[in-house]
Order: C-alpha cells, then structure tokens, then sequence
C-alpha cells in the first residue's frame, strides 16, 4: 500500500507565524531554511500573545508561493478579525520571487492600540484566477 502526494495547483501561503526577532546579515544561512529573508534569519515565536502599549508591534513571517506559469503578479490582503468583527484590512504590495521563485514576506503593524482580547490575522492571497488563503490566532494582552 502506497500514496502519492502531488505538487500544489495554483497560488499557496504558508503559515503565518509570529515573529520574536530578526538578525539580517545571518551568516551560513541554508536556503533551504523556511525562515531566511533577505539575507537574514527570521525567528519565530513560541507565544502567541502579544503584548499592547507604547512601541508594541505584532510582527509576522509569512511566504507565498506564486502559481508557476501564471503571469499574474501574487497579491495579499490582510484581516485584523476581533470577536467575529473585521476590525481592519488592507492590501499588501509583494516584491518579485526571490531566485527559487517564492516570496517570504516579513510585516509589522502597530499593536500599541490593539483592545486586549483573542484576534485572528487572515490573509487571502490572489494570483489571476488562484486563490489561497491562512489564518492564525493570537491575544493582546
């Protein structure tokens, strides 16, 4: 007994993760790595809580992986959803692929004002007629 796992169709994104720190000028970077970006390492974080007041940013990694031989350019559109309530959205400008032909995105949005509470991030990527989108959680303390 056996499977077969077929490549994707069409446009996809990882996961969005949380962001605890970025070092750019990483040295012996794998491009293999997930998490490299720009010459840098990204790190995630493991807490998913995110921390209000003056200077506070929610900081997230994401790479979106445009449809090959689809010439449209890939956009993104973020949610900010609170409670079932869509509390902001807006579209974000990607740059070309890099050379292995994905587009690892690195944002950060002020969360000094964010209420306290649970808050989901979905971003919805579009490539010509291809659509692909992810969510993830995280809390405002």
């Amino acid at each position: 007994m056996g499977f077969e796992v077929s490549a994707a169709k069409g446009v996809a994104i990882s996961n969005i993760t949380l962001v605890r720190s970025y070092a750019g000028g990483a040295k012996d970077l794998d491009p293999a790595d997930p998490f490299v970006y720009q010459g840098g390492r990204v790190t995630p974080s493991l807490s998913t809580t995110v921390k209000n007041g003056k200077g506070a940013a929610l900081n997230m990694f994401f790479v979106v992986y445009p449809e090959a031989g689809n010439t449209a350019k890939p956009a993104v559109e973020l949610e900010y959803v609170k409670d079932g309530h869509i509390l902001g959205k807006g579209g974000l400008e990607l740059p070309a692929p890099d050379a292995s032909g994905k587009i690892p995105y690195i944002m950060s949005s002020s969360a000094e004002t964010l209420p306290a509470g649970d808050y989901v991030i979905r971003a919805t990527v579009k490539q010509g007629a291809s659509t692909a989108e992810e969510k993830t959680s995280f809390k405002v303390e």
